[in-house]
């Protein structure tokens, strides 16, 4: 096998803290790299993620809330939610089959206050990427997209739609209960403000620990 100066210097030093020769620990590194292969399951390409029953699966769970639900509800439905879906295989641990989800469209305000911390979490969540996407600069929304695995990228799709949708109800009813104390910029930002913290997190506070 050819190794470069680096690459041989390298093995050698990891050879010796290891007291043994630079080949047997070259042949070791060769056997748990094929090992490694061996397990890894190989890669589906072309199938079929089912996204309807993904899509169901959440819109279920997030029947259980409102814009009324406390923090440890959405903790709560959360938890259930994924182990439900890694119970019924909905949801990958490897990334053999890496796959873009579709383009989620939302306000450039909602992203700043909380669409881009929860975007990052349910991604985290679930072991994918979240990227925004920055449209024209004339138009008030860009795209949220999801890489990942391909059913884990299905799964950030709803879970995010669904968590914007009833963060936006959030703000209109408690906004809905202030009456007119200030100005509509105001009323804006202090509804935004509660949306996502509450207090201060920007929306970490919806995600179990």
């Amino acid at each position: 096998m050819f190794l470069s100066d680096d690459l041989r210097e390298r093995v050698a030093s990891l050879a010796t803290s290891q007291i043994v020769t630079p080949d047997t620990m070259l042949n070791s590194l060769v056997e748990r790299e094929e090992l490694c292969r061996k397990l890894s399951p190989p890669a589906v390409f072309g199938a079929v993620v089912p996204e309807q029953l993904i899509a169901s699966t959440v819109s279920r769970h997030f029947t259980m809330l409102s814009e009324i639900s406390e923090t440890n509800v959405w903790h709560r439905v959360l938890e259930a939610l994924v182990s439900e879906l890694t119970e019924f295989d909905l949801l990958s641990f490897h990334t053999g089959n890496i796959a873009e989800s579709r383009r989620l469209n939302i306000p450039r305000t909602a992203y700043y206050w909380y669409g881009g911390v929860v975007a990052k979490r349910v991604a985290m969540m679930l072991g994918c990427f979240d990227v925004y996407l920055w449209n024209e600069m004339m138009r008030p929304a860009s795209d949220v997209v999801f890489v990942g695995d391909a059913s884990n990228v299905v799964a950030c799709y709803f879970i995010y739609q669904q968590m914007c949708r009833l963060l936006k109800s959030v703000r209109l009813n408690w906004r809905k209960q202030q009456g007119a104390w200030g100005s509509r910029a105001e009323l804006d930002e202090a509804s935004h403000l509660y949306t996502t913290t509450g207090g201060g997190d920007n929306g970490e506070r919806y995600f179990y620990r």
